[in-house]
């Protein structure tokens, strides 16, 4: 009779735990970079098609983060090779649909809407983080969620509940919400990222993947004659944008925080993009704060605090079992 062995998930990552404060600085500095990504989008969805939009951005990043790490993507080519299904994914759901579902969005509903949606992302990630790696979550975790999406609802509802119940349902919120859940995919699977990568090598590989998946839909809009994109300072800045902010830093500093404390102790801080997307709109297009803006920031700020500083790890299941 063989001899049967555990069999490890395939990351090989040590279990999440703290490291000071630096995972939050990056989550918190990821937050900020993709809250300017809903301004720009809204920006400019008008001059670019979603799929133009996103498969051209990919590609100058990859191309940027292979220029930037190649001796150390050739050493881990057969890491890389052995763990290819696991990237596959990483970068099928983070990189390509996630992004293309939310600018496709952006272009249906509104920004309050949208904003309402997004902020179920920390859910969507401990309902993923148990389907993929059946991770728990602990009661203080589960409150700080809690916590934080009132501070949320807050905002968005402009401290009156009641117009939470006449929100107009439309098709781009149900595409927002199929973002939340392959985000919720994504945030999970980052936990079985194989161990011994850079993370800006890490996030060329995941990015290669995300472009080739997109590379079929893009040559599909150019035989429909469909794919374009209207070449002028403001788009080709918010391309830079785009691309350096939320692409490169905005990635690698949120796939860094979640290798450290775990995906739903970093997902909570999802619920920040609004706070700054509020804070943005006032600096950028002279949009006016309120106290509700206020209260709700420090909802949001208490379930933080709430989850981060909650002792303990999370309960998960015990390894399966399989034949050698």
């Amino acid at each position: 009779m063989r001899r049967p062995i555990s069999v490890q998930p395939a990351t090989q990552m040590p279990p999440a735990r703290s490291h000071g404060a630096t995972p939050y600085v990056l989550l918190v500095s990821a937050m900020l970079f993709w809250a300017g990504n809903y301004i720009v989008a809204r920006a400019i969805h008008a001059d670019v098609t979603p799929i133009s939009l996103n498969f051209w951005r990919w590609l100058v990043v990859t191309l940027a983060l292979v220029a930037m790490t190649p001796r150390h993507l050739w050493r881990q080519r057969q890491v890389a090779a052995r763990h290819w299904l696991v990237l596959a994914l990483t970068g099928l759901t983070g990189i390509a649909v996630f992004p293309l579902l939310v600018f496709t969005a952006l272009g249906y509903t509104t920004a309050t809407n949208g904003v309402l949606v997004v902020s179920t992302v920390p859910v969507a990630i401990v309902v993923m983080s148990w389907i993929v790696n059946r991770e728990g979550i602990l009661p203080r975790q589960a409150l700080g969620v809690a916590v934080s999406l009132a501070g949320v609802a807050t905002i968005v509802s402009h401290g009156q509940p009641a117009r939470l119940l006449h929100l107009e349902i439309n098709p781009g919120d149900a595409l927002m919400l199929t973002a939340v859940i392959v985000w919720g995919i994504y945030a999970a699977l980052l936990k079985r990222q194989p161990a011994g990568f850079r993370p800006t090598a890490f996030l060329a590989l995941l990015t290669a993947w995300g472009t080739l998946c997109l590379l079929p839909l893009y040559l599909w809009e150019l035989w429909r004659g469909t794919a374009t994109m209207y070449f002028g300072p403001g788009l080709l800045l918010s391309l830079v944008y785009l691309a350096v902010f939320v692409s490169i830093l905005g990635f690698t500093f949120y796939n860094m925080g979640v290798a450290q404390i775990g995906a739903n102790r970093a997902g909570l801080f999802n619920h920040l993009v609004p706070v700054f997307t509020v804070i943005l709109a006032a600096i950028f297009l002279g949009e006016r704060l309120h106290a509700f803006h206020f209260a709700g920031m420090a909802f949001i700020a208490a379930g933080i605090a709430c989850s981060s500083f909650a002792r303990g790890q999370a309960p998960a299941s015990r390894p399966r079992q399989a034949a050698e």
